[in-house]
C-alpha cells in the first residue's frame, strides 16, 4: 500500500482475505486492514455470476450498513471495547496486481479500515453460546445493530478483549440461489 496525500493505494499481493462481497487487505507497512469491496468485474462476482447492476447496489448498501453500524458501536461505552478502533471510511485511489491496475473490479468508494487484529475468528454461531458474547449481541441489537448472524469474532473466549467484526445495521444477502448446491 502507498498513500500519496489522503489518496490510498493497494496492491493484490496484500489480499488476506475474500469474501461474497468484499476482499480484506492488509498492506505490510501499517497496522490498518481495509475491506474493500468488489465489483461486478471480479473474478468472484463473475464465478458466482452476480453480475446484474442490482448485485452492485446491494453490495454498496452493505457496504453503507455496516459502515453505519460501526459508527453506531463506537458511540455505545460498552459496545466501543468490543470492536476494532480506528474505524473509518476511504477511498482507494487505486489497486495493482502485478504492475497492472485491476481497480474496475472493485468499488472504490465503497472501503474502510480499521485496525489489524492478530489472531483466528471464529463465526458468531460458534461461539454464541459464551455468556459474555450474548451480552454483547444484545447490546448490538438495544444500539440498533440487528443483523449480527453474520459475525466473526476474535479473541472469543476472552470476556474483556474480544471483538466483534462483520456486522450491519441491516442485512442485504446475496441471492438465495447461490448458495443451493
Amino acid at each position: 500500500m502507498t498513500t500519496q496525500g489522503t489518496r490510498i493505494m493497494l496492491d493484490i499481493n496484500d489480499t488476506i482475505d475474500r469474501g461474497v462481497y468484499a476482499d480484506i487487505f492488509r498492506p505490510s507497512e501499517g497496522p490498518l486492514v481495509y475491506k474493500l469491496f468488489i465489483g461486478f468485474r471480479h473474478d468472484t462476482t463473475v464465478s458466482q455470476g452476480l453480475t446484474d447492476p442490482e448485485d452492485d447496489h446491494r453490495r454498496r448498501k452493505t457496504f453503507e450498513s455496516e459502515c453505519r453500524a460501526y459508527e453506531i458501536a463506537a458511540q455505545d461505552a460498552f459496545l466501543r471495547g468490543h470492536i476494532p478502533g480506528s474505524f473509518r471510511r476511504c477511498e482507494i485511489a487505486d489497486i495493482v496486481e502485478d504492475g497492472k491496475n485491476v481497480a474496475a473490479d472493485y468499488l472504490l468508494v465503497c472501503c474502510y479500515a480499521m485496525d489489524y487484529i492478530e489472531g483466528f475468528a471464529a463465526k458468531l454461531r460458534a461461539v454464541g453460546h459464551l455468556a459474555h458474547i450474548r451480552e454483547a449481541e444484545q447490546a448490538f441489537h438495544r444500539a440498533g445493530i440487528a443483523h449480527t448472524s453474520d459475525a466473526s469474532i476474535f479473541i472469543a473466549d476472552d470476556p474483556e478483549k474480544f471483538r466483534f467484526i462483520d456486522f450491519a445495521v441491516e442485512a442485504f444477502p446475496p441471492p438465495p440461489w447461490l448458495f443451493k448446491s
